[in-house]
Formats: C-alpha cells, structure tokens, sequence
C-alpha cells in the first residue's frame, strides 16, 4: 500500500455507516467520477487512492517565504505544484458540469465554469465536492433559467470569489435577481393591462 491508499469493502462500509451497499457503490463512483478517487476493484476488496492526498497532508503547513524570495531549486517545485494544482482544478470543474450535464441545460456553461472555480478558490482545501455541487443545483433548479443566469453572470462580473464569497452569498445574488426580474415581469404586465 503506498500512501494516500486504503482497502476498502463495500459491504462492511455499508455495515458501518448503516446505508445500503448499493448507496456506498453510488457515491464512491461519484467521488471516482469527479476524479477524488481512484479505486482499483478486485473480487473480494477495492484498493481506493486518494486523488492529491498530500495537499491534504500540507494544507496547514506555513510557506518557507525565504525560499520564495531566493527563487532557489527548492522554490521552483513549489511554483510548478501551483500550476499543476490549477490545471486539476480546471479538469475538476469540467468534470463536475459533464457529471452534471443534464441538470446544468440552459444554464451559462462558461459563466458556470468561472463561478465553480470561484466557489473553490474560496475553500481552504481548493476542492468541492460533488455533493456540494448537487445541493446547490438543486436550490438553483427552483429558479427559472433567466435567473440563473443573471445570478451567474453577476457573481463573475462582480470577481465575489476574491473577497470569500462562495455558495450561501450566491443564493443571495440568485434571490435577488430573481426579485428584480418578477418585478420586471409585473410591471410589464402592468403596463399591457393599461
């Protein structure tokens, strides 16, 4: 076993957390297809790797800026870790919206990349997970389409993942472009009335 591993089976998990085998199936696929884990199946146990495992481990672990600011060997790894972190994070974004390809329809996919990426940027950890992505699609999906996109072209517009503004403070900018645009509607009902 290398590090970042484990064996895993899915009945005693199942037996564990006291869910069905068939929902520890499901959402360890889920987690596989959003790419945070790769699990190698055998007939009787999986062998679950855990995508990035040593961000994990050095997420709380200070920058040496000394190194930073000699731009020695050691500080190129560094920089070259950023970059590939980035790309991950693209490659995760992009595989949250083709999991979730057929909830997203209609939805700004461009403005959607940047806002996912935003909600990232704004956790520790720089991930998300699917689940998190799920309950908020499925607040969204209460609202028409005109709205969610509105709410995903101001939240870009405005950059609010800089300041730490993630998931909670979009629901505000979705509720309150939605209110903008019924007021909208009315008043142009209003006015074919008369």
């Amino acid at each position: 076993m290398k590090k970042g591993q484990f064996i895993f089976g899915r009945k005693t998990a199942a037996k564990e957390l006291k869910m069905s085998p068939s929902t520890i199936r499901n959402r360890m696929e889920k987690l596989k297809t959003v790419e945070n884990l790769d699990i190698q199946t055998d007939t009787h146990f999986s062998i679950v790797t855990i995508v990035n495992w040593e961000l994990y481990q050095h997420q709380n672990k200070k920058e040496d800026t000394q190194t930073d600011r000699q731009r020695t060997g050691k500080g190129q790894p560094k920089d070259t870790n950023n970059n590939v972190d980035n790309v991950n994070k693209y490659k995760r974004a992009i595989s949250v919206l083709e999991f979730f390809a057929p909830v997203i329809n209609g939805w700004d996919k461009s403005n959607l990349e940047k806002t996912i990426d935003g909600f990232i940027s704004t956790r520790k950890t720089k991930q998300i997970s699917s689940g998190v992505i799920q309950k908020e699609f499925e607040y969204w999906k209460r609202f028409p389409n005109e709205t969610i996109n509105a709410a995903l072209a101001a939240y870009v517009d405005g950059q609010h993942w800089e300041s730490g503004k993630s998931e909670k403070y979009f629901q505000g900018i979705i509720r309150g472009k939605d209110k903008a645009i019924q007021k909208e509607s009315n008043q142009s009902l209003f006015q074919k009335a008369f």
